[in-house]
């Protein structure tokens, strides 16, 4: 493998370009009739990618003329020269790169361990509701897992799961009744059980190692976004429509207490008018829109995508102009061959260039000795 400027140029833009596409697919009516599923795992996919900016021993060079060149010495610029060294404008950038995305990785290490200490020192629950439903909702999964229930003394903070090794639900301290308690539990289980911390933690991670592309913020955005539209769901998925439009009541009643960032975890409740309409309307809904051909061009079209940005790589076909004044091309109009023996004479405007023993453009005449 290797890394290099053309590469991440590669990266950048090509998923780049796919990411504008996927922001304004789930912008539009169409996404509604695309299971959620398979637009996560494509923007997953393309999320996932941009940790390997690099050319495999299979990739294949495609030569650019046009404007890549361009691109490519502007980066290759020299900002620093001296009798041993040599600084381009790209080493210093990549400099910057590895220096700002060490810097915000450690502080987001940092504030992770902070959150833990807060989340750790608050009271267990002992409401008997609260060990109840908790337990019912473990009941739904073969391999459930010790689940700590933690009871926040701000009221209008909203529900979230954090710990991915040690789960924790917080909830406010207010009046609960059990189905409530059945639905918020519920929410945040099935974001765990599916793996949907490990996800955000890598989504936030990749965010920080690229924080100069605007791309990946964006597309992390709608990862989270689609990350709720798959647990609200995969936990309603036997719902009936009655308790489908009071779970939608309860998301409702949870977006009117603030949200607070859980460090690396997920809250029930998601605050923007944009975002609870879109979820309560998929929530009901109920797949009914959705359709097969429109998910198999959308998985058609990141597997195409794929095959691009791991086979091809486009390199800059660019020969400076010092180079250029010293060398020249043959072609059909300029040249011909001349076959005596074993070799050919390579002619150039009419001239004797250089004997060769095979020919190496097929577009030259060749013509046999008399």
């Amino acid at each position: 493998m290797r890394f290099s400027l053309s590469t991440v140029l590669n990266t950048t833009i090509i998923l780049g370009s796919s990411s504008c596409f996927l922001i304004l697919l789930l912008r539009s009516k169409w996404h509604r009739k695309i299971p959620v599923k398979v637009i996560l795992m494509v923007c997953l996919a393309i999320m996932f990618r941009f940790l390997m900016p690099f050319e495999f021993p299979f990739t294949i060079t495609v030569g650019i003329t046009k404007v890549w060149p361009h691109i490519y010495l502007f980066f290759r610029r020299t900002v620093f020269e001296s009798s041993d060294v040599t600084i381009y404008l790209y080493q210093g950038l990549f400099a910057i790169w590895a220096a700002g995305s060490v810097f915000l990785l450690l502080r987001l290490y940092l504030k992770s361990i902070r959150f833990k200490k807060t989340v750790l020192s608050l009271p267990d629950a002992e409401n008997p509701l609260v060990i109840s439903a908790l337990d019912e909702v473990n009941q739904r999964y073969k391999h459930p897992r010790p689940v700590r229930i933690a009871v926040s003394s701000d009221i209008n903070t909203a529900p979230y799961i954090t710990g991915i090794l040690s789960p924790t639900v917080v909830l406010p301290d207010i009046e609960w009744n059990s189905q409530e308690l059945s639905f918020v539990l519920g929410h945040e289980l099935t974001h765990y059980y599916n793996h949907h911390l490990h996800i955000k933690l890598v989504c936030e991670v990749i965010t920080l190692l690229y924080f100069w592309n605007p791309f990946v913020y964006l597309l992390k955005k709608q990862i989270f976004r689609l990350l709720e539209l798959e647990t609200d769901s995969l936990f309603t998925a036997s719902m009936n429509e009655e308790k489908r439009l009071a779970y939608a009541e309860c998301m409702l009643s949870m977006s009117r207490l603030q949200y607070l960032s859980p460090g690396l975890g997920t809250a029930f409740a998601t605050h923007g008018e944009s975002n609870l309409h879109q979820r309560i309307q998929m929530l009901l809904e109920d797949g009914k829109n959705k359709k097969k051909f429109p998910a198999f061009l959308l998985s058609a079209f990141a597997l195409l995508v794929f095959l691009l940005n791991f086979v091809f790589v486009f390199e800059s076909s660019y020969t400076p102009p010092d180079i250029q004044a010293t060398t020249i091309t043959l072609n059909e109009k300029n040249a011909y061959l001349i076959h005596r023996g074993d070799e050919y004479d390579v002619y150039y405007e009419g001239e004797y260039l250089i004997s060769v023993p095979e020919i190496f453009d097929e577009s030259i005449p060749v013509y046999e000795e008399e």
